[in-house]
């Protein structure tokens, strides 16, 4: 069994101390991550409380990677012994929707030499077939959010839209960090804590004032990549004492919100980011950031109406 999915969940929340623990668990595929609850960390002895902390809000939702796809796809057919096969000439369910079973090379590439097992692929693409027809014209969320109270504001009475998503260097290919983002549309830039921001290996752009309620700062800007669900966008970010997404980022997308969760599909237009990037940040410019602290962030703004939080009491 492939246990790459399992080990990069754990990476990217710096808790690779408890891969051993999940395999003797019998946690061995992505799928197996997704919604974990209280006593799930219970039969996994995590007992410390901010290790379970960042082990909930990941699993809340998870979305699995091409590759977690795959392999939970081969695990449903009785064919995960040709997992490495598949990854170097089939990795992600679209390639493996266009697999010709009536030629004898698809088989061989994938050096699927039994007869019952070739039998087993060529039903199995089928059914695909039919499932992925059937469901052509429901769209598939980039990404599904929350109403939650992230760590920095843990004692606010309402709840926050909250996302996860990864963010690592331009062209870093090797480390990505994931993490719970308010989303703050009230703000126009991406915030990261500077504890995170640390660990990054991300290009230093320049200095810029950031505006508060009640004080201006001169805050560092750096140039991330971010990834929310499969797409990624450039994105500049700076410092803070909690991760935020704004209205920059949430431009990209379009949203469907309600009292539970928060959908985000592809966007229609084009990416302001990309299609106008901002001027070069230096020491002369200055950007808008509203501290939770001060001012909780604004529900989320389109460009016809405002959505706010429900009213939740903790």
């Amino acid at each position: 069994m492939n246990y790459d999915g399992v080990r990069n969940f754990l990476r990217s929340l710096d808790l690779s101390q408890y891969f051993e623990m999940f395999k003797t668990k019998g946690y061995e595929r992505e799928s197996d991550l997704v919604d974990l609850d209280e006593k799930d960390l219970d039969d996994l002895l995590i007992t410390d409380p901010e290790h379970r902390r960042l082990v909930l809000v990941a699993s809340q939702g998870l979305e699995i990677s091409p590759e977690g796809a795959l392999l939970d796809f081969l695990v449903a057919n009785g064919l995960e012994h040709y997992y490495e096969n598949f990854l170097h000439e089939h990795r992600d369910m679209d390639m493996i929707e266009n697999i010709d079973t009536t030629q004898a090379r698809s088989f061989q590439e994938l050096e699927i030499t039994l007869p019952g097992h070739r039998k087993r692929l060529h039903r199995a693409v089928t059914q695909l077939r039919k499932r992925r027809k059937l469901s052509a014209e429901a769209e598939d969320p980039v990404a599904t959010g929350y109403w939650g109270k992230p760590r920095p504001l843990a004692d606010a009475k309402n709840d926050f839209l909250c996302i996860h998503a990864a963010i690592k260097g331009v062209g870093d290919a090797d480390y990505e960090q994931m993490l719970e983002f308010m989303v703050d549309s009230g703000s126009d830039v991406v915030t990261v804590e500077e504890s995170t921001l640390s660990r990054l290996r991300l290009e230093h752009l320049g200095t810029v004032k950031s505006h508060g309620v009640h004080a201006t700062k001169e805050k560092q800007i750096y140039r991330a990549m971010l990834r929310i669900g499969r797409e990624e966008i450039e994105i500049e970010v700076m410092g803070e004492t909690y991760n935020s997404l704004g209205s920059q980022v949430i431009r990209h997308f379009r949203h469907y919100i309600n009292g539970n969760r928060h959908i985000w599909l592809k966007g229609t237009r084009d990416d302001p980011i990309a299609a106008k990037p901002p001027p070069l940040l230096s020491s002369s410019s200055s950007t808008s950031s509203t501290s939770p602290s001060s001012s909780p962030p604004a529900g989320v703004t389109s460009p016809s109406s405002t959505l706010t939080s429900p009213s939740k009491s903790t």
